[in-house]
């Protein structure tokens, strides 16, 4: 799969040494999506190291879990609300991928939120994979409390 990519930035750059009419705004356009995508590769790389961890039955690093619930509750309603409308894989995923989701610039937080869900969808995971007792053992302790019950009752399932 990797390859199939590499290959078609491959073609993609010999297609652009073969425009005629490359002007300045399709230039800048240009490298406006090809810095939108050079943004990316990192957040995807930490959704990959999870990934590799969730599939491979590795230690998952669930502190995150109970930083980010306790930091987006509290400091963070608007992120928190938004962290709520995603399905709880989704919602666990991000957080055991990023120990700061608070503190995210706003556009990786958004990015995050609108295609965590999609890049979960394509993975082959076992569906209990959130049922893993240091996950449920960590999502226990949580605080109970008004901005959290829709979480833990969601994540209760």
């Amino acid at each position: 799969m990797i390859e199939n990519v590499f290959d078609r930035l491959e073609e993609f750059h010999k297609s652009l040494l073969q425009l005629e009419d490359f002007e300045e705004e399709i230039g800048t356009a240009l490298q406006n999506r090809l810095n939108m995508l050079a943004d990316e590769v990192p957040m995807l790389i930490r959704l990959a190291s999870v990934s590799k961890l969730v599939r491979h039955k590795g230690d998952l690093p669930v502190r995150r879990i109970t930083y980010n619930v306790k930091k987006l509750s509290g400091d963070c309603t608007p992120r928190w609300n938004e962290l709520l409308k995603l399905n709880c894989d989704t919602q666990l995923f991000l957080m055991l991928s990023f120990n700061g989701l608070s503190s995210l610039p706003d556009k990786e937080f958004n990015w995050l939120v609108e295609n965590t869900q999609e890049y979960l969808g394509r993975r082959a995971f076992r569906s209990n994979w959130i049922l893993r007792d240091s996950i449920r053992r960590t999502v226990v302790k949580l605080p109970l409390n008004a901005s959290t019950q829709q979480f833990l009752r969601s994540s209760s399932h």
